[in-house]
């Protein structure tokens, strides 16, 4: 889920999604870039598939997708920063994998301190909805 929290329109940037491409497969492993971003565009359009451009959004609105499905927020052109609140859920008993990559690290050092590899993914920042 991804919540503005600001108004958001073209200027500051909206939320796109290439539909279909979560049924693409596994295309984790990149670190966010100019490389990662030109190499999607790429694979959208050489799978010829649709993108959906939020219409503008305000505060509390919300949009939701598959974690798999390629997404990307327009360039901000404004002088304000585009904040949003972000929700992510995985599968009950997932753990922390060996991160990829520099970005993959970072996540796991910020959202999981303490989590070591193997570990279930859980802390306190990031706590188990609906605990048993």
């Amino acid at each position: 889920m991804w919540m503005p929290l600001h108004a958001v329109g073209p200027p500051s940037g909206l939320m796109s999604f290439a539909d279909g491409s979560h049924l693409l497969g596994d295309l984790r492993g990149r670190e966010i870039s100019d490389r990662s971003e030109a190499e999607f565009a790429a694979l959208v359009a050489a799978q010829d598939l649709p993108v959906t451009e939020t219409p503008a959004l305000q505060p509390g609105d919300a949009t939701f997708h598959a974690g798999w499905t390629l997404h990307c927020a327009g360039e901000n052109t404004t002088p304000d920063v585009r904040e949003a609140f972000t929700i992510i859920f995985f599968a009950d008993g997932a753990r922390l994998r060996e991160p990829r990559n520099g970005y993959e690290r970072f996540d796991a050092a910020v959202w999981l301190p303490g989590v070591e590899v193997g570990e279930i993914a859980a802390s306190p920042i990031n706590p188990i909805v609906g605990e048993r």
